[in-house]
């Protein structure tokens, strides 16, 4: 499974990196082989402005074709990808058990 991780309008550290990659291997492990990529893109809504608008959105593409998208908008950029994750999870659980 490919994972990348790109940002707008927000700073990424290595830590949150590095948090991003582990969940999301650990998390996903289960469903390696059916996951093509997973592609994260984490945004700031209000820019400057502040806010609690931080938003994580979440694809995973899947080797039988299709796609699953999930996001959340939460105060900070680690609770929004905590959401979006557990939102993405269920989706690809629900979407192979389906397909099967």
């Amino acid at each position: 499974m490919l994972i990348s991780i790109g940002s707008r309008k927000v700073a990424i550290s290595r830590a949150l990196r590095a948090f991003i990659h582990e969940q999301l291997a650990a998390r996903l492990q289960r469903f390696a082989a059916a996951i093509l990529a997973a592609k994260v893109e984490l945004s700031d809504r209000n820019g400057r402005r502040g806010g609690g608008d931080k938003r994580c959105r979440i694809e995973l593409t899947l080797v039988k074709g299709g796609r699953l998208v999930q996001d959340d908008i939460q105060a900070n950029v680690r609770s929004a990808f905590c959401c979006a994750m557990n939102r993405a999870e269920t989706a690809v659980h629900r979407q192979l058990r389906l397909s099967v």
